[in-house]
């Protein structure tokens, strides 16, 4: 009886051990199944929101068309051009208030000339002051540059690169007496890019001054190139026309332009060929900007390597007829992989002017040495023949 019992007994405690035990297991397991299930819902979320987010990216892409109407503000304080009458013109890429001689931008790379790479940190301005410092001292060049007509480019609506610094309207109340015109050449989503230095979303574009009366002005589409990953910076090239009357009767047209890209020779084709079209109308055109390709094979002393966005421009592109106007003197631009440097820092020619027939000019560099921005203004005193 007694053994009975005491066999009784032990298979109720083998029975509650094996009870405990499955129970320890169950739980085991569940937690397994609970950070498995866990993780499989973090990976998912993840290619969610990466897939969530390049569909934004993708379509918030688009490219504004060709032949659009342009808004004219402000108003000019001088008279309408005459011939035989000097003018002139100024043209400068502000780079957004960020180019400091100390900023380097993070998309451009170079190397020394000992073959030592090199690389720019930044994507945007390092803080709010510094672009309105540099804005106010910009505006102030402007005015000393003496030109009744100022082109401008790479100047930022509120943007994140730039601090949400509305640069259009900060210049525009600050150059009392011009009329504007704005083109916009890039509008970007939000970029979580570059992870050290988000930049945001941008809007920019070519803001052109003139205190002469613009009758009407039409933004131009320059051919984008769309290729990965350009397409998600949503670089938008443009030249815009303003259309200033002259006495006689003709019509000059003022064009600001930005080139950009690996297709800057077809750009380049298109700005030609307007412009043919209004020189055998019987008007004027004037063209100013940044052409993003090298209009003078001066060499500049540096310790850098020739980068290879430093393209030549192709002259036989260029017809008869036509003008190309650069100043073989002095740099217009600067490379942005590193701080400025005067005779470390590659330096050459970009910006200058387009003309046609019955334009006679001369054209000079501003050397401010790169105080304000990557590029320096380029003046043009002209007279319409």
């Amino acid at each position: 009886m007694e053994r009975s019992l005491a066999i009784e007994g032990r298979m109720d405690t083998n029975k509650w051990q094996v009870l405990i035990c499955l129970r320890t297991m169950r739980a085991k397991m569940g937690r397994r199944v609970s950070l498995f299930h866990i993780c499989m819902f973090i990976v998912l979320f993840a290619c969610f929101g990466a897939v969530s987010y390049l569909l934004y990216v993708t379509l918030q892409y688009h490219h504004i068309p060709d032949n659009q109407q342009l808004d004219i503000a402000g108003t000019p304080s001088q008279q309408m051009l005459k011939n035989d009458t000097v003018y002139r013109i100024a043209t400068w890429n502000i780079g957004w208030g960020a180019y400091t001689p100390s900023f380097s931008a993070y998309q451009e790379t170079g190397a020394m000339q000992d073959g030592t790479p090199s690389r720019g940190l930044y994507a945007k301005a390092s803080d709010q002051s510094t672009v309105e410092g540099t804005l106010r001292s910009i505006i102030a060049q402007a005015k000393q540059l003496q030109a009744t007509m100022i082109l401008l480019q790479e100047v930022d609506g509120p943007s994140g690169r730039s601090r949400k610094v509305d640069e259009r309207a900060m210049i525009e109340s600050g150059m009392a007496g011009f009329e504007s015109v704005w083109a916009e050449n890039q509008h970007t989503a939000f970029l979580l890019w570059p992870p050290k230095d988000i930049q945001g979303s941008t809007t920019s574009g070519l803001l052109t001054l003139s205190q002469h009366p613009i009758e009407e002005a039409v933004r131009r589409s320059y051919q984008a190139d769309d290729a990965f990953p350009e397409i998600y910076f949503n670089l938008d090239p443009c030249f815009s026309i303003a259309s200033l009357p002259v006495e006689n009767g003709k019509t000059l047209y003022l064009i600001n332009s930005q080139m950009v890209g690996a297709v800057k020779p077809l750009q380049l084709q298109k700005l030609v060929d307007v412009m043919l079209q209004i020189q055998d109308e019987g008007n004027y055109a004037v063209c100013g900007g940044d052409f993003s390709m090298v209009l003078a094979k001066t060499q500049f002393p540096t310790i850098q390597q020739k980068p290879v966005w430093a393209m030549e421009i192709d002259r036989n592109a260029i017809p008869d007829g036509l003008i190309l106007y650069a100043d073989e003197k002095t740099p217009t631009v600067r490379a942005a992989d590193i701080p400025y440097q005067r005779g470390i820092t590659y330096t050459t020619i970009v910006d200058g002017f387009l003309v046609t027939k019955g334009v006679r000019a001369q054209v000079s560099t501003v050397d401010i040495d790169f105080t304000l921005s990557d590029h320096q203004p380029v003046l043009l005193d002209f007279v319409l023949e």
